[in-house]
Order: C-alpha cells, then sequence, then structure tokens
C-alpha cells in the first residue's frame, strides 16, 4: 500500500489499533490484516544498536512518519515531528510525547542536539 492510501486503507482492515499507517496487508483466517514496515525498516536502515535517548527529528507527518515515529517512540527515542502543516505534526507527537513545529525549525531543533534527521515527506 502507497501513499496516498497509507492511513485511508485502516478504515477497511479488521483489526488496525495499533497502526498509525498501513503499507502491507493479509488475508488471514480473522479477516483483513494491516501492517506497517516502515518504522521497523527505516529504524533498522540507521544501524543503532540501540534508540534509547537518541534524538531524532521526523520531517513529515504522512502515514510513513506517523510509523517511524511510533517505533522510535517504542525503543526510547526522544522525538520531534516536524512538518509543513504544524496540526499534523501536533496530532502525531502529543500521544508520543515528542515535541512538534514547523519545517522551517530544523535548526532550532539540530542545534539542540538533534542528529538523527529522517525525511518523511512526501517530497522525496
Amino acid at each position: 500500500v502507497t501513499m496516498p492510501f497509507k492511513e485511508k486503507v485502516l478504515a477497511w482492515l479488521d483489526d488496525s489499533h495499533e497502526l498509525a499507517a498501513c503499507n502491507t496487508l493479509a488475508w488471514t483466517p480473522q479477516g483483513l490484516r494491516g501492517y506497517n514496515t516502515d518504522g521497523i525498516g527505516a529504524l533498522k536502515a540507521l544501524g543503532f544498536s540501540s534508540l534509547q535517548e537518541k534524538k531524532m527529528v521526523i520531517l513529515g507527518a504522512g502515514g510513513t512518519a506517523k510509523a517511524i515515529a511510533c517505533a522510535a517512540e517504542k525503543q526510547g527515542a526522544q522525538l520531534a515531528i516536524l512538518n509543513r502543516t504544524i496540526d499534523r505534526a501536533r496530532t502525531i507527537a502529543e500521544p508520543l510525547h515528542a515535541k512538534w513545529g514547523n519545517l522551517d525549525q530544523l535548526p532550532v531543533f539540530t542545534q539542540a542536539g538533534y542528529k538523527c534527521v529522517i525525511q518523511a515527506t512526501s517530497v522525496g
């Protein structure tokens, strides 16, 4: 499942309570199940043995950004979500106890020690 459907497909799943977005579908005896490998894949690609206390900025607030943010938060990262539309950044950030802001604020966060920046906007 690719954008712009990663969030919209959640309404069709039989069990999506823990998903922020879905990129993989599977038919199971329990019905249509959704999975998201975006977060796990992105974090694994970073090569860190631990994300505990790592300061990370995620650029974007779509399905991929949500998946990465959820996975990083579970692993103990300190997060900031920056997006063109600040309300979308806040929607992802608040439940994860993360900071949020506008894309223009990236220099503020990098100066504050956020050294890992993940680009998850639709710009590519």
